[in-house]
């Protein structure tokens, strides 16, 4: 990516379409100077004071008005970028936060790349990658739970772990170094620094166990809806999803494809899947089609509600199916409890997806089966990038500490040097060029 750190760029940071506002924002040595000289009001901006906002119109180059705008001034250090921003609130729309971005590139600006603010942001010592990325985060997550999970990595929860990992890593490595390169000092590797390494170890495969549950956060949760034809499973996700996604008739075989929603439940993100009814005889090649596919998004479901007629109970076709769903978590669901209940079976939830009779105990139930209902103590998440190194850096610590069992020094020294090279990339220490921008690539273009 060409980047020149010493340009001033700008930039339109609210979303382009009709609204009430819209924020034209610049970052650089020369924001203020250009904003002024496209500035009308009371008084220069150039003497602005920091953190205040200045009431005036944005010019055309004739000292026509383009429009009333509110400016903003953040002077350097104290800014997120750590540079000079100016951010310009005007009104909504297409034309004129394009009119005003289109004269502030005339004056001197240049457009800003897919993250530079953020970039800078970093590049200035203001916040580290997992920070960064944390923002990146914030703007695309669908669901409350998971900004509030962001953000706690916005304030540093994720890189703190890191960098206490990282502090711990450098003193071991730092003693080891000793022990090669100054023998006459007679110090050696002690049964406290296996202890040591035993406990990094421990630490990073701690923060990996929790990569499942904070993937799905943003990701969604998949759940399958399964069962026999004709059980009301169209019925259920219709009234889950709060919507008429799939088609509900009384004749067999109706759902022949499969229906993903993506839903919050609870605040909770979840991939709501419908299948084909499960029958050992089926109408035609469409149908068993759509069975195969229903087996196959049973395998990689996070839960089955495997659904029932509950005025029926569980019947040999129901346990035909069950038997072969090869998905440790199942919720037995019995539907049309607003007509009967037959033979009650024990740990099964009684629905009425008609008329939404006990739907709440079943969502409550599906949250206790997800494993989340301490999702909101979750203090930190982490995203596929720092799995990739965590893991990396857990393989050559599990080597160095063979190679400390085995007192191979030097092996031992190469194996937390580059696992401390890892942990370093996480936060971005020594992040490579092309890993760097493949990351900002990411990020909107005002952000």
């Amino acid at each position: 990516m060409i980047n020149d750190i010493n340009d001033t760029i700008a930039a339109i940071s609210t979303p382009i379409g009709k609204g009430a506002i819209a924020i034209v924002r610049l970052s650089g040595q020369k924001a203020i100077e250009i904003v002024d000289s496209i500035f009308k009001g009371k008084e220069s901006l150039k003497n602005a004071e920091p953190n205040k906002i200045y009431y005036g119109e944005i010019v055309d180059e004739n000292k026509m008005p383009i429009d009333q705008v509110l400016v903003s001034i953040f002077k350097a250090p104290k800014s997120f970028t750590g540079e000079d921003i100016v951010e310009i609130n005007c009104h909504g729309g297409v034309v004129i936060p394009n009119a005003i971005l289109r004269l502030l590139l005339k004056n001197g600006a240049r457009l800003a790349y897919n993250g530079e603010f953020t970039k800078r942001a970093f590049l200035n010592g203001k916040i580290d990658i997992i920070q960064a990325e944390a923002i990146n985060d914030i703007i695309n997550s669908t669901t409350l739970l998971g900004t509030s999970i962001a953000i706690k990595n916005l304030n540093r929860s994720f890189s703190e772990k890191i960098e206490k990992i990282r502090k711990r890593l450098l003193n071991l490595f730092s003693k080891v170094e000793v022990v090669i390169n100054y023998p006459e000092e007679e110090i050696e590797i002690e049964k406290n620094d296996k202890e040591v390494l035993i406990e990094i170890i421990n630490d990073i495969k701690n923060i990996l166990k929790k990569n499942r549950l904070n993937k799905k956060i943003f990701e969604g949760f998949r759940v399958v809806i399964a069962g026999r034809t004709n059980v009301g499973k169209s019925s259920l996700l219709n009234h889950l999803s709060g919507e008429e996604k799939a088609i509900v008739s009384h004749i067999h075989g109706t759902t022949r494809d499969i229906i993903e929603v993506e839903i919050n439940i609870k605040n909770i993100p979840i991939v709501l899947i419908d299948t084909a009814g499960i029958r050992e005889e089926y109408d035609n090649e469409i149908e068993g089609y759509g069975i195969i596919k229903a087996k196959e998004n049973i395998k990689k479901a996070d839960l089955v509600l495997f659904v029932f007629e509950a005025d029926k109970g569980i019947t040999e076709e129901d346990n035909k199916i069950l038997k072969k769903i090869n998905n440790k978590n199942i919720i037995l669901v019995g539907n049309k409890s607003d007509i009967r209940i037959n033979n009650k079976v024990e740990n099964a939830i009684y629905i009425s997806a008609k008329n939404g009779s006990n739907i709440e105990t079943l969502i409550e139930k599906i949250k206790e089966e997800l494993s989340i209902r301490n999702i909101e103590e979750t203090d930190f998440y982490i995203n596929s990038r720092h799995k990739d190194l965590l893991e990396k850096a857990l393989n050559k610590l599990e080597t160095a500490k063979e190679h400390m069992i085995n007192e191979d020094i030097d092996l031992l020294s190469i194996e937390l040097q580059d696992s401390i090279n890892l942990i370093d990339n996480i936060t971005g220490k020594n992040l490579q060029e092309d890993l760097f921008d493949n990351i900002f690539s990411k990020f909107c273009v005002g952000k």
